[in-house]
């Protein structure tokens, strides 16, 4: 026994003394005092018992113990498969777990399902205080714990549409699954295969001639799927092909409009569960014995469309493919809308060109630079600097700038103060020496891409790293940004939550810190610039129960309101007349004007 993180512990005749099925139970001080002691050393407790969750609560809080406890799992089944389960919620090693219990038999199943792991009998526990693998680091604050606490309720919302059911119930969600004439969708078809990552399955990424052979090949049935609930339509954000023969699938991909809405889920299930090789990291999870999702119908026809009144805006937005559900309300008026989002490059990696200085930089640079760039920085895309913000003159213009929030910026030691924008400040730089080996890591978990050595190496002698954007510099690029826009359009920003996860690095205090230094700078900003207009995620974004993933990612209810929140932006600047009622319209308005009031 090394380093001990976690204790599970069995309550009935180990860490009380009785069977609370059975009568009062008697606490042990000692145990009492054991689990704040070790709460101090920053080692964390957890419950592993057949019995009733609401009277074990109920008992623990007599003696204020219960806030001790994360992922406690109380209930009448076997504890193997249930400790397996609380150490991958808490994300640890078995080697590092001790679990304590009376019962022989339980403890050899914990054994046998979770390898490694310290199993011991209550006999034990009178040795934990002095023993050198519970020695732990000074947490008399509880910081380690609170980190924890965080993270359970994490995980409660990372299950998805389970903790925004009561929403998704009354969203009226209906999903159309088109499997014929689907050649005249081929150019949609491919941008999904192309350019969809969070919840691209397969990622088998394929060309147009190949996509047309499936589609022709009576081998395979495809599908592409058609969304849309009472709040607007989504459009046709899936698409399937499913090896007949082998009953597998070869493409199984959504784009991230629909994240945490369970469509994924659902056309798993209407497939029955076919085999499926999930490729690298995605943001939904299939499951083979999920209950069935009664809250989406399966319909024939496709979203009328014919009596909707064609707006008089048109509208360019820029931001991660999550936040394009907020056009949703938008696109429901059947406003002009021109998108460009997040998308995949050919070797698999997201591309944020969000970004401020990646926004200037597509205006300014010429195509001399933007070409050595692209050859130099090899997680860049062919398209990465491809934009039409500046081609036209638009009514409104959207832009996201959480990539400023989050992105490290590298500088070419060669083109004098060229930048360009890449992965997380917090972690993995590309122009480090001492993090190459988590950069060749996390190359291979996300993208097709060889990176080794020499690679990064080469990477080394053309950049440099200068950290995320400083405050000063991002608002100098937002007023250069403002100049370069034609005809002076109504511009609409969209800033960071600034809810601290606490459960890494990314979601937690360096994250948060961030987050609030650069809304503190976009705030003083927008004084300066009473034309530009805020659509403020703090609104909407007050607890964790808001977001979904990350402090990114917030729930489907918040991206509905904040859906109507530009739409009531774009109609209080514009007035009524510039967006045209249709029944539509109408309806989408009454049904999500009270998200804004509950929020």
């Amino acid at each position: 026994m090394d380093k001990i993180k976690l204790v599970i512990w069995d309550l009935d005749e180990t860490f009380w003394d009785g069977t609370l099925s059975e009568g009062e139970v008697e606490f042990s001080e000692f145990n009492v005092q054991l689990i704040k002691n070790l709460t101090s050393r920053g080692i964390v407790n957890s419950i592993c018992s057949k019995n009733d969750f609401d009277t074990v609560k109920q008992e623990l809080e007599k003696v204020k113990l219960w806030d001790y406890f994360i992922f406690p799992h109380i209930e009448w089944g076997p504890k193997g498969l249930a400790v397996r389960d609380i150490i991958s919620s808490c994300q640890f090693r078995p080697e590092n777990v001790l679990f304590i219990d009376d019962n022989i038999g339980n403890l050899e199943e914990v054994k046998y399902y979770n390898e490694g792991i310290h199993a011991v009998s209550p006999d034990f526990i009178e040795r934990i205080i002095e023993h050198k693998a519970f020695k732990g680091k000074d947490d008399k604050m509880h910081k380690r714990l609170s980190d924890y606490k965080l993270l359970e309720k994490k995980h409660k919302i990372g299950k998805g549409f389970e903790s925004n059911l009561s929403f998704l119930q009354q969203s009226e969600i209906k999903i159309r699954i088109i499997q014929n004439g689907l050649l005249k969708y081929v150019d949609r078809i491919l941008e999904l295969i192309e350019r969809t990552n969070q919840l691209n399955f397969t990622k088998n990424r394929v060309g147009y001639d190949r996509v047309v052979e499936l589609l022709n090949d009576d081998n395979f049935s495809c599908g592409l799927i058609e969304v849309h609930d009472k709040y607007g339509d989504y459009g046709k954000v899936g698409f399937y092909a499913l090896d007949k023969i082998s009953n597998s699938l070869d493409h199984f991909i959504f784009s991230c409009r629909i994240l945490n809405l369970g469509i994924e889920q659902y056309v798993y299930q209407w497939l029955r569960f076919p085999k499926i090789s999930i490729s690298g990291e995605v943001s939904g999870n299939l499951n083979n014995n999920a209950q069935n999702i009664d809250y989406i119908k399966l319909v024939t026809e496709s979203v009328d469309k014919k009596n909707t009144e064609i707006g008089d805006l048109n509208v360019f937005f820029k931001g991660g493919c999550d936040l394009s559900q907020i056009l949703i309300s938008l696109e429901s008026y059947q406003i002009d809308v021109t998108e460009e989002s997040t998308f995949t490059s050919e070797h698999g990696l997201p591309q944020h060109t969000d970004h401020t200085t990646t926004i200037l930089n597509s205006a300014l640079l010429d195509q001399r630079d933007k070409d050595y760039l692209i050859k130099s920085a090899f997680p860049l895309s062919e398209d990465y600097f491809t934009t039409k913000l500046f081609e036209r003159a638009y009514d409104v213009v959207v832009i996201s700038i959480l990539m400023d929030y989050t992105q490290r910026l590298y500088q070419s030691k060669y083109l004098t103060g060229k930048k360009f924008p890449f992965g997380s400040f917090y972690r993995n730089d590309l122009s480090s020496e001492s993090e190459e080996k988590s950069v060749i890591k996390w190359f291979r978990r996300k993208s097709t891409l060889n990176v080794s050595e020499e690679y990064l190496k080469e990477f080394r002698n053309n950049f440099e790293s200068t950290g995320p954007i400083r405050p000063i510099e991002f608002v100098e690029n937002l007023d250069t940004i403002l100049e370069l826009l034609l005809d002076d359009p109504l511009v609409i920003i969209i800033n960071g939550a600034e809810i601290n996860l606490g459960t890494s690095e990314i979601d937690g205090d360096l994250a948060s810190k961030r987050h609030k230094e650069m809304n503190k700078a976009l705030d003083d900003w927008l004084i300066k610039n009473p034309k530009v207009k805020l659509l403020d995620v703090r609104e909407f974004v007050n607890s964790i129960d808001d977001l979904n993933d990350s402090i990114r990612h917030y729930s489907p209810e918040v991206y509905r309101a904040l859906s109507l929140k530009i739409l009531s932006i774009v109609r209080n600047w514009y007035g009524e007349s510039s967006i045209k009622k249709s029944n539509l319209g109408k309806r989408i308005f009454t049904n999500v004007k009270r998200l804004i009031r509950r929020k």
